[in-house]
């Protein structure tokens, strides 16, 4: 079993119950986008973000990565 497969299998994601915004790229090793999927899928207030480059360190989206963040700490923050 692999990492990803851990990560995805073998934790409670079903009980986190707080949003959760999990970003990835299309050209991520890890997670690939399937597998960052696949955890949103088991989270019940999962959101992901697929970014079209960056690889694993979301390298080049600095901007985008700020204002996602702003985005979704403002959610939180105003209910």
């Amino acid at each position: 079993m692999s990492a990803p497969e851990m990560l995805r299998d073998r934790l409670p994601w079903e009980d986190v119950d707080v949003p959760t915004l999990v970003l990835t790229a299309e050209d991520s090793p890890l997670p690939t986008p399937a597998e960052a999927a696949a955890v949103v899928d088991r989270l019940p207030r999962g959101e992901l973000l697929v970014l079209p480059h960056g690889g694993h360190l979301l390298l080049g989206n600095v901007t985008r990565l700020r204002d996602v963040l702003r985005e979704a700490l403002t959610d939180v923050l105003t209910g």
